[in-house]
């Protein structure tokens, strides 16, 4: 009989501890999603950043190709413009310098403050008066 009282508690427990590992397991599956869901989000959010810095369509031949600026501007929401080589660091920079006295100021400081575009530091590295 107290075997059978024991065998019984273990398995209670034992039915206790796999339904918090479920439910452990499917919180940790819905902060994964949420997580997700926020780089998504985010990804999205720099991406229309980014993409007040494309030129107009009507901009001169001797510019950058739009097409190579919306490949450039893609990587730089999906990894950040501080992770780019230094070959795309100096095209983005030369997008960055031609469309910033587009764009209204809150619209620099708002696209800073999110880490999309660079901090004026790094417009001294490039060589910029700004």
């Amino acid at each position: 009989r107290a075997l059978q009282a024991k065998v019984s508690y273990e398995l209670k427990q034992l039915k206790v501890a796999e339904r918090e590992s479920r439910e452990g397991l499917m919180t940790t599956e819905l902060n994964h999603k949420q997580l997700f869901k926020q780089e998504k989000l985010s990804y999205a959010q720099k991406l229309a950043m980014l993409r007040k810095l494309l030129p107009p369509d009507d901009a001169s031949p001797t510019n950058m190709s739009r097409g190579r600026a919306e490949v450039l501007i893609e990587q730089v929401a999906a990894k950040g413009w501080s992770n780019l080589t230094k070959d795309d660091q100096l095209a983005f920079s030369s997008i960055w310098s031609a469309a910033q006295p587009r764009l209204g100021a809150s619209e620099v400081r708002d696209g800073r403050d999110a880490g999309v575009y660079p901090p004026r530091d790094e417009e001294r590295i490039f060589g910029q008066n700004l």
